[in-house]
């Protein structure tokens, strides 16, 4: 099962809360709804693929609203051959549309619920939940990329989930995709916290479960490729010095070389993939005097300016 799927599957049968159904039903006609109308007569019509989103709206309009839906199964003539839930619910559809914050008599039928309906931060997360279980989809964690989506047909729909969304802190942004308007998260950690906002907590737990892989994955070849850096520039870096020695040497005896000089010489000569670190720790227990990087340092410089002089 994919991931969205078991996204879907885990906030389908999450428990449904009293003062959330409202919200839980107006996110389910503003996705599925479609007003039918057939001998003069007026019904809410709900197309849906998904069994469990199916069975989820059927229970809350009977304990919410006590309205039942009859349900037709039909199969699609395309290759997947998916059955689609046709449940058509035969009531007064003003009065449904007002009852989810989806009907005024000043502006008549509405793109989103009003602000009544999702002015409790549960209820707007319901919302939310809902949209993303009807519209949804979720990259598996092991993806090379991290892709969250919500895709709907009214842009209008599309602007009111960014702003649910933006007003739990949530970076969202909106892209338009062929005929449909897609409301997205790119980042895994606001991909996280949408989950943990909609109820997939299990989800959740697996998103970050494999993220923490990732980045100690990444982390360890990061630092492999730093020391891997490293150790190449100290070799350049020796090999260097070896060359100013080999030249100071072609023009001078190694009797008329500063004596200090001569000690880092030997050294190098010595030790010729050293890095300095290494080197001042021979030098510490050959000659037993302290010395510093910079001051390791210092006497190679000096070699090589009296080399190339």
């Amino acid at each position: 099962m994919s991931f969205s799927k078991n996204i879907k599957k885990e906030i389908a049968n999450s428990e449904i809360k009293k003062c959330c159904a409202i919200a839980e039903l107006a996110a389910f006609v503003v996705e599925y709804g479609n007003i039918k109308i057939s001998g003069g007569k007026t019904s809410l019509l709900l197309k849906s693929e998904n069994p469990v989103a199916t069975k989820r709206f059927k229970v809350l309009f009977k304990n919410i609203l006590n309205l039942e839906s009859s349900q037709t199964m039909l199969k699609k003539t395309n290759l997947k051959k998916n059955v689609i839930y046709e449940n058509e619910i035969n009531h007064d559809i003003n009065a449904i549309y007002e009852k989810l914050g989806l009907y005024s008599s000043s502006r008549g039928y509405l793109d989103f619920p009003s602000y009544k309906v999702i002015k409790k931060d549960c209820c707007a997360k319901s919302y939310l939940k809902i949209l993303f279980l009807t519209r949804g989809s979720c990259n598996k964690p092991e993806s090379k990329s991290y892709h969250l989506e919500i895709s709907v047909d009214k842009e209008s729909v599309a602007d009111f989930a960014l702003k649910l969304m933006k007003r739990f802190n949530l970076d969202a942004k909106i892209t338009k995709r062929n005929n449909s308007y897609v409301v997205y998260l790119k980042k895994s950690e606001q991909i996280s916290d949408f989950l943990a906002l909609i109820g997939a907590s299990v989800s959740m737990l697996r998103l970050e479960e494999v993220r923490m892989q990732k980045d100690l994955l990444h982390n360890c070849i990061r630092i492999n490729n730093c020391d891997i850096a490293n150790e190449i520039k100290s070799l350049k870096n020796a090999q260097e010095q070896l060359d100013d020695i080999k030249q100071l040497l072609k023009f001078k005896k190694i009797e008329d070389i500063d004596d200090k000089l001569v000690k880092v010489i030997n050294l190098r000569l010595k030790y010729p993939e050293h890095s300095l670190k290494e080197l001042i720790a021979e030098y510490e227990t050959t000659y037993n005097e302290n010395i510093s990087k910079s001051g390791i340092r210092h006497r190679f410089n000096r070699i090589k300016e009296i080399s190339r002089s």
